[in-house]
C-alpha cells in the first residue's frame, strides 16, 4: 500500500526527493530495500535519467518535461513490487 511522494522545486539545479515512508507491504519486510529510477517524459515515452537514489537533481535538459520516480522493492517472499 502507499505510494512515493515527490517533493521539491521543478527548477534546474534543484533537488526532487522521493519519500517512501507511506509504502508498506503486508508480506513484509517492514523496512524493504527500495530502488529508485527517475524518469522524464519526452512526449512519447519515459526516459531513464540515470539517477538511482531517493534524490534527483534536475538538469537543464529536464526543463518543461514531466518527471517521475519509479520505486521498486522485493517483499519477504521475493516478489517484485513497483510503484
Amino acid at each position: 500500500t502507499g505510494a512515493p511522494v515527490v517533493s521539491g522545486t521543478m527548477t534546474p539545479g534543484e533537488d526532487l526527493t522521493a519519500n517512501v515512508s507511506s509504502i508498506a507491504d503486508a508480506d513484509g519486510p517492514a523496512t524493504p530495500a527500495f530502488r529508485y529510477q527517475w524518469q522524464t517524459y519526452n512526449g512519447t515515452s519515459w526516459d531513464n535519467v540515470g539517477s538511482d537514489a531517493a534524490t534527483y537533481t534536475l538538469q537543464a535538459a529536464d526543463q518543461g518535461k514531466q518527471v517521475k520516480v519509479v520505486v521498486s522493492f522485493n517483499d519477504a517472499f521475493g516478489r517484485a513490487n513497483t510503484l
